[in-house]
């Protein structure tokens, strides 16, 4: 059995959900603002409106990126499964790193897309 790639596709299908509760409570604005859940910059949390104008702007990106964590998750277990081989074979590392590197790169635009979504609300405001 393949551990790497059913433990790190297990571990995709859980970043995977996540990603898709946050789009959809947050763009439905039932995340309030917390420490622990969401989209936690020092501009998203400097009032509810920032946090509710940043988790709305940002849902699409998000619910994509939740996708995007299940189809690699998807994949990484089927890899797990098929090739029962103690060392990993080349493709299950490469489905691997390129699930949890698109998770991790993607929050770059993520957050650019956030912020500029508070930046923007407040310019409204004023």
């Amino acid at each position: 059995m393949n551990l790497m790639g059913i433990l790190g596709g297990l571990g995709l299908f859980m970043v995977g959900g996540a990603y898709l509760m946050v789009a959809n409570q947050g763009a439905a604005g039932l995340i309030t603002r917390n420490g622990a859940m969401g989209i936690r910059t020092k501009k998203t949390q400097s009032s509810d409106a920032a946090w509710d104008a940043a988790h709305y702007a940002a849902a699409p990106l998000v619910r994509t990126l939740g996708f995007v964590s299940l189809v690699f998750g998807a994949a990484l277990v089927f890899s797990g499964v098929v090739w029962r081989q103690e060392d990993p074979p080349g493709i299950t590392v490469l489905l691997f790193a390129l699930g949890y590197g698109s998770v991790l790169l993607s929050n770059i635009p993520l957050v650019i897309k956030a912020n500029a979504a508070v930046v923007s609300a407040h310019e409204t405001q004023d």
